[in-house]
């Protein structure tokens, strides 16, 4: 049950999900959870891991469909699926991978890595050449970056819990961090160049490429997770066989 009221609590924040009745978007989200739906809110999708084939639905198609309707078609589709369902271990096959703990100290590291490439390349840019400083300087603007973005996502979509607990206690002072190591890469990169134009769409490629790929492997990662942590909950797995015995 705290799985579907983390997914309402998610869904409540759209706009959109007002339309309809509250006890409305919670049975909605009890039928497809009990017919083998994972909601990722990084994508604001539900997805089916368990029948090939069964389009993903969108929070947006959750208020749109006419439910009575739709239900019937969705467990017409599932009868004539089951055959080919796939089992736990074939999704586990599909899904897994192996705790990578060098990347996960990494990921939990990366703010105080951002703040030590951050240190080193204002110290170094007084004695190197700018051509080494401005690599260093990337390197920490990624590790920032990825830090603040990883804790704002699992914020929003986990609740507090999903965060560091030095994030929580200098959310600011890393927003600042961000702005402040982005501005000196621009100033290097213009050092490098000597032009304003060039720099300037360089330093902006650079912000919403990295948020693109680190938002997409967040999305990857909790998704994932998500998917082991349903094949591993017996309330989840009961409400889904019982379910599919009955259709």
């Amino acid at each position: 049950m705290n799985y579907i009221y983390q997914i309402i609590n998610v869904l409540d924040s759209k706009s959109h999900i007002k339309k309809i009745d509250s006890q409305d978007v919670q049975k909605r989200v009890e039928d497809l959870l009990k017919r083998g739906f994972i909601y990722n809110p990084y994508d604001d999708k539900f997805f089916n891991v368990f029948f090939n084939g069964i389009k993903t639905i969108s929070s947006v198609s959750l208020v749109n469909l006419d439910w009575n309707k739709f239900i019937p078609l969705l467990d017409s589709t599932i009868k004539s699926l089951k055959p080919s369902i796939n089992t736990n271990e074939k999704i586990t096959k599909l899904y897994n991978r192996e705790t990578n703990h060098f990347l996960l100290d990494i990921k939990l590291m990366s703010g105080i890595l951002g703040v030590l490439f951050f240190v080193i390349s204002i110290v170094l840019f007084f004695f190197i050449s700018i051509n080494f400083v401005t690599p260093i300087v990337l390197v920490s603007f990624l590790f920032v970056r990825y830090y603040s973005i990883w804790n704002n996502l699992s914020s929003e979509y986990q609740g507090e819990f999903g965060t560091s607990p030095v994030w929580r206690k200098n959310k600011n002072k890393y927003l600042i961090l961000n702005f402040t190591v982005l501005i000196f890469l621009s100033f290097c990169l213009y050092e490098i160049l000597n032009n304003f134009l060039f720099t300037i769409l360089i330093s902006i490629l650079i912000h919403f490429l990295s948020n693109e790929i680190f938002i997409r492997f967040e999305s990857k990662n909790y998704f994932h997770q998500s998917i082991f942590d349903t094949l591993y909950s017996s309330e989840y797995m009961n409400n889904f066989n019982e379910t599919l015995e009955n259709i």
